[in-house]
């Protein structure tokens, strides 16, 4: 009974040793600019595992690439660590449009969007009572109102109006205009103009 003892000690180090691949070592391939699929198939043939860390919101790269690993490439671990993953977002990032754009000024209604993140802008003018006021907000085609999730790769399109007497809602508006129109007139009115006077080699 003593000596089966020790003998069954031995026995469970070494089950041990099996079960935590003890004095086994793998090195974390580079998984960089792959592809999840792709970065997981290496790293499965390393015999590690996949785990997505985190994910990103970038334009220039894949959906889906890998951007950074951890543990770093090149690491020495043990068979079956988790890899972590940072990738970029298979979907674009998204915002709530929270404040209303119609009625609002054109420069209101894009410095908002911009500063959501959204890039493409377009303005079409259509007849209206009210100068310069956003009518309506489509992205990619369909109308959107408050409340509405709207990815940043979106192309947005506003309807603004263009008024043939402009209704103005303050005095300082009507004023602001009536200033821009005047420099408007004096920029035309400095180009020079052609001389219709008779020329002496007539």
């Amino acid at each position: 009974m003593v000596v089966a003892v020790p003998v069954m000690v031995y026995i469970g180090l070494l089950f041990v040793d099996l079960w935590t691949h003890h004095g086994a070592k793998t090195v974390v391939p580079n998984v960089k600019d792959l592809t999840y699929d792709e970065a997981m198939a290496v790293l499965d043939e390393a015999d590690l595992q996949t785990i997505i860390g985190d994910s990103i919101y970038d334009l220039s790269k894949r959906p889906g690439q890998v951007v950074d690993v951890y543990p770093k490439p090149g690491a020495v671990v043990k068979p079956g660590r988790e890899v972590y993953l940072t990738i970029v977002s298979f979907s674009p990032q998204q915002f709530v449009l929270d404040v209303p754009l119609t009625d609002t000024s054109s420069k209101q209604a894009v410095s908002y969007l911009k500063s959501q993140g959204i890039r493409n802008i377009h303005m079409i003018l259509v007849p209206s009572d009210y100068e310069d006021l956003v009518l309506s907000i489509k992205a990619d085609g369909k109308l959107i109102k408050l409340g509405d999730k709207i990815p940043v790769t979106a192309t947005i399109v506003l309807e603004v109006g263009k008024a043939a007497n402009p209704v103005y809602e303050t005095i300082d508006d009507a004023v602001n205009a009536v200033l821009a129109d005047s420099t408007d007139t004096q920029s035309s009115e400095d180009v020079e103009q052609p001389d219709d006077s008779p020329s002496m080699f007539d």
